[in-house]
């Protein structure tokens, strides 16, 4: 979401998918699935991204599972249930990885840039449920990837039955974070750490 208008009331089930990371003037980052609503025009009213739901998805990609959302645009109500990802390492990630790309909005400072890599990212997203969700991470050795799943700036987030781990090379990395965040349950608390500023 760039512009005026709104995308709600989508299903997506039964897929497979496989990406990569690359270089150039491409567009994405090798996200297997990336929901994000950011500004892309000025003097239009932002539209919205809601009631979403992926369900018996497997997947293999380069880059962490995106859900961006903003001050302006809050996605809303999205559910996740059977997700199995498989996290691998690519050749390019000295060059290319350890990005966010949200190219198509306004600034070139929001639109491809560096961050730590969760395998699964929340940000400005309320009422988002991820339910039997199984991480695998492959040949990793970049220090820039680190939670499982990584949430903040939200209202809403249930994590339930989730199988996975933080990257294997950040130690300081935890299964679950949250930060700035209000209505967090997951069923699993042995290694979730919450922030709230």
């Amino acid at each position: 979401m760039r512009d005026e208008g709104s995308l709600e009331n989508m299903s997506f089930s039964n897929i497979y998918i496989d990406t990569k990371l690359r270089t150039g003037d491409w567009w994405g980052n090798a996200e297997p699935i990336h929901i994000s609503a950011i500004r892309g025009k000025e003097n239009v009213k932002l539209g919205v991204i809601r009631n979403l739901q992926f369900s018996n998805i497997t997947c293999k990609g380069e880059n962490g599972i995106l859900v961006y959302g903003c001050k302006e645009s809050v996605i809303q109500d999205v559910s996740f249930d059977r997700i199995s990802f498989e996290l691998t390492d690519s050749p390019l990630n000295d060059v290319a990885g350890g990005n966010v790309d949200l190219r198509g909005c306004m600034g070139a400072e929001n639109g491809l840039f560096s961050r730590e890599i969760p395998a699964f990212l929340v940000h400005y997203a309320n009422n988002t449920s991820i339910n039997h969700f199984n991480l695998k991470w492959t040949g990793t050795r970049m220090p820039y990837f680190t939670h499982g799943i990584e949430a903040n700036h939200f209202s809403g987030l249930r994590v339930t039955d989730f199988s996975g781990t933080a990257s294997p090379v950040n130690k300081t990395a935890h299964k679950i974070y949250v930060e700035n965040c209000t209505g967090f349950f997951t069923d699993d608390a042995k290694d979730a750490a919450q922030k709230n500023k």
